[in-house]
């Protein structure tokens, strides 16, 4: 066979087993996600927080209009409202977890509301199928730590994009790294020195959009979620979807 062509060939399944690869690794993160769902329904959630982690959850409820009646932050803490909060929260989403929070911080007095509410959550115990669905769509959006995602969605305007000069910069400085270990004996310390500069320059800036970058997953996740949601067909959730 023409060499040319044994080159194509080689380049051609080196493409499929990476193909191949990335289809099983999403299975079994999906076949893992599940497990962990259905081990965890009805448990004690053995989650521990941080204390940044924990501020970030309660930020959705801090920037949405309070409407009626609210829980003050001194009967909060009175009722020990966290710990009630933390013993509540196994859900598998930031946008979750962020909503349980505010749902206890706005109780709902209303007898149909509560009937309601009620009949979604017989309806999620007694159907399967439907919750650990439901689930798994929430867990592939996920939680992202100590970064609230309705801080960085809500000022992503305002993000500044900031020059290129550095990124020029950093090309420039590799191009002549490189351009050096022809003309002197110097040139791979000067390469490396370059590199060393480019990497700190790509961190700093990673670290300033990284936020950013993991609300956006996070949206996108969740648009990819509700075009998801809105092909169930279960009669106690149309309502929502």
């Amino acid at each position: 066979m023409n060499p040319q062509y044994q080159m194509i060939l080689f380049a051609v399944l080196v493409i499929v087993a990476f193909g191949c690869y990335i289809c099983y690794q999403n299975r079994q993160t999906k076949i893992s996600t599940l497990r962990k769902i259905r081990k965890q329904y009805g448990k004690r959630p053995e989650r521990e927080y941080e204390y940044a982690e924990f501020e970030a959850i309660t930020h959705y409820f801090q920037r949405k209009n309070k409407n009626g009646f609210v829980i003050d932050d001194i009967t909060w803490n009175d009722l020990d409202m966290d710990t009630i909060f933390m013993l509540l929260n196994q859900t598998y989403s930031c946008v979750g977890e962020s909503y349980l929070y505010a749902l206890l911080r706005t109780p709902a007095f209303s007898r149909e509301e509560l009937e309601h509410r009620e009949r979604l959550v017989r309806y999620f115990s007694d159907h399967e199928k439907e919750r650990e669905q439901m689930a798994w769509f929430f867990a592939k959006v996920g939680k992202t730590g100590k970064k609230s995602i309705f801080d960085y969605i809500y000022n992503l305007a305002e993000c500044e994009t900031g020059s290129r000069l550095m990124d020029v910069l950093c090309l420039a400085a590799i191009g002549a790294g490189v351009a050096s270990i022809f003309f002197t004996s110097y040139g791979p310390l000067l390469l490396l020195a370059a590199l060393a500069f480019s990497w700190s320059v790509y961190y700093k800036e990673k670290k300033r959009i990284e936020p950013y970058i993991i609300s956006c997953k996070c949206f996108l996740e969740m648009l990819k979620m509700a075009d998801k949601l809105s092909s169930m067909k279960a009669q106690e959730t149309e309502e929502y979807i």
